[in-house]
């Protein structure tokens, strides 16, 4: 029985997925080893690659030892074991989830509460206990990307987990809650505020992804051009396509990604062109639908949780049900 297809050339089940694991268990852990030594070996600043492209790291089929290391490699092995023993279905869509800032309910604002772009802890931690109590699997954007071209199958219940901008409590509260779930995440950096004090908002420092890199894997949110202009549009559309392209090579070879968020989820055709030309192969946008095979890979679309989606409206999204008006028949009586 065909479980899972990691790239187009290798077919695993069950059984031969097992037999990969322990046949390149050594290979994996010196790579891992040599990786380690070159992050040491590296500036502070720039060595952290948590993002890494697994298509320019590890032969096809060989699950992203580098972003992950070998126990968490072991560790989403046997999360989709757990799922495949299930025979479950498999996704025909997958909700993308995206979130931004937390605040503990305690320490909320009012102005705070009025802020569609930050939820408070409780909220986030309720949600991600759901998607753990109904065996959902939290994809990473490799996965995803897998999924889309037809070359790996993921089960019914499968979401992707994102969050833009990188702020300082997304390792703070949102780490331990994915980790205490076996979940995996995404983070769009605006990488020229990375560490960033004195904006109102902190941001995640080097330091911080570091040290959650076993959970998060990072990507670009544009390097300098999250710049809301007066006319409300982004400076990500406004530029000419060689600025553009120059910013998002900047954010690429920081973070070794292919994964780019649209700054304010805008996007056109030219910065479009010049993202494809900077070698990114995703785009992620804030349109709320779902990702499916026949979607445009360059515009995916998102679902922004706000704090006005309840756990009803969340529990929706996440079984495929969005949009989808359920019409209640009135009950018939049965004919005497």
């Amino acid at each position: 029985m065909t479980i899972v297809i990691y790239d187009k050339h290798v077919i695993y089940d069950k059984e031969t997925l097992k037999m990969t694991t322990l046949r390149n268990y050594k290979k994996i852990t010196a790579f891992v080893i040599a990786t380690i030594m070159l992050f040491c070996l590296m500036p502070a600043g720039a060595a952290y690659a948590g993002a890494a492209d697994p298509d320019s790291l590890l032969t096809p089929g060989i699950y992203d030892a580098a972003d992950e290391g070998i126990n968490s490699l072991k560790a989403r092995i046997a999360a989709l074991e757990k799922i495949i023993s299930l025979n479950v279905p498999n996704a025909e869509k997958i909700p993308i989830l995206l979130y931004h800032h937390l605040v503990g309910d305690s320490e909320m604002t009012a102005a705070q509460r009025q802020n569609d772009m930050i939820i408070s802890v409780e909220q986030f931690s309720a949600q991600m206990k759901f998607l753990s109590d109904n065996k959902f699997y939290a994809a990473s954007l490799y996965e995803l990307e897998l999924y889309l071209n037809g070359d790996m199958i993921l089960p019914e219940r499968t979401v992707v987990i994102t969050f833009d901008d990188g702020y300082r409590s997304n390792t703070r509260y949102a780490y331990p809650v994915l980790k205490k779930y076996g979940f995996q995440a995404a983070i769009f950096l605006i990488t020229s505020t990375i560490g960033e004090r004195g904006s109102g908002i902190e941001k995640a420092g080097w330091s911080d992804l570091q040290k959650c890199g076993d959970v998060f894997q990072y990507h670009s949110h544009s390097h300098n051009l999250h710049v809301q202009q007066r006319d409300g549009k982004s400076a990500f559309v406004t530029s000419g396509a060689p600025e553009i392209t120059e910013d998002l090579l900047i954010s690429k070879a920081l973070l070794s990604t292919s994964y780019l968020a649209y700054p304010y989820g805008q996007t056109s055709r030219v910065s479009r062109r010049a993202m494809m030309d900077a070698g990114y192969r995703m785009g992620f946008t804030t349109v709320a639908d779902y990702a499916v095979r026949k979607v445009n890979q360059i515009e995916i679309p998102r679902f922004t949780i706000t704090p006005n989606i309840d756990i009803g409206a969340f529990e929706a999204i996440c079984f495929g049900l969005a949009g989808v008006v359920v019409v209640e028949e009135e009950p018939v009586e049965p004919a005497m």
